[in-house]
């Protein structure tokens, strides 16, 4: 007989877990927090505008899924002026199957929003992922549209940002 036998149920027990999956790695995405500044300084574009479309599929070697957001510009705070803006970002939906970027945001049409995008032709075009794309809503009690992360009019916001583009805030 063994002479710890109250020890032999404890070790079955941790052998036993020891050979459970125990699912997959954690992945995260870091960013750094951006001021407003940091945004209009690290953007070569801003616009403010509405999501007229938001349309996934998979690149031609199926291998990576992509969406086109076409935004209707209302106004232009940063770079050329345009009456449209296409962005192809990284990640989307495509049947049961999605693709998502971690921090990067989303886009649903007919919202509208303040965008910041520092290269129109990179797979992740918005500035500082999510931080680069604020919502526009109503207030029905200020009786004005407000810039929702920020708490502040539409109007103040758009005339500080477009302040700072020009007093240097260009990359």
């Amino acid at each position: 007989m063994s002479p710890r036998p109250h020890l032999r149920p404890a070790f079955f027990i941790l052998a036993a877990f020891s050979l459970l999956p125990w699912g997959r790695p954690a992945t995260a995405t870091s960013v750094a927090a951006m001021t407003d500044a940091d945004l209009v300084r690290h953007s070569a574009v801003i616009v403010e505008g509405t999501v007229i479309e938001a349309a996934s599929a998979w690149d031609a070697a199926h291998r990576r899924i992509h969406t086109t957001v076409v935004l209707d510009v209302s106004r232009t705070l940063k770079g050329p002026d345009r009456d449209r803006l296409t962005l192809r970002t990284l990640g989307g939906r495509v049947g049961n199957t999605v693709a998502q970027v971690v921090g990067a945001p989303g886009f649903t049409p007919g919202e509208e929003v303040i965008l910041f995008v520092h290269d129109e032709t990179d797979e992740l075009p918005v500035t500082g992922l999510f931080q680069g794309k604020l919502t526009l809503a109503f207030d029905s009690a200020r009786g004005e549209r407000v810039v929702v992360e920020r708490g502040i009019g539409v109007e103040r916001f758009a005339g500080e940002i477009a302040r700072m583009a020009r007093e240097g805030g260009e990359r």
